[in-house]
């Protein structure tokens, strides 16, 4: 999503397609135990939040679609990110 939010969007119709198969690092996105990946202090990674790539996007025109492969884990990630 960083590096999408960071690309010049110029065409008329603008999508990106984000299909994962887990929840995004960190304790906002996930109902697992906390990872690894990420500071425990803040929970996010070193990539930061995942809904200022999206606004950014979105601010662009750029329609974004996010689906899942049907990990319960990540369905929570998926609304949090649709309100975004």
């Amino acid at each position: 999503l960083l590096a999408a939010s960071n690309l010049e969007w110029s065409g008329q119709q603008r999508f990106a397609v984000v299909i994962t198969d887990a929840p995004c690092h960190g304790k906002d996105y996930s109902t697992c135990a906390h990872d690894v990946f990420c500071d425990r202090r803040n929970g996010l990674t070193c990539t930061g939040r995942p809904e200022l790539p999206l606004r950014t996007l979105r601010d662009q025109g750029v329609k974004v679609f996010i689906f899942h492969t049907g990990e319960a884990h990540a369905v929570s990630m998926c609304e949090k990110l649709q309100e975004s």
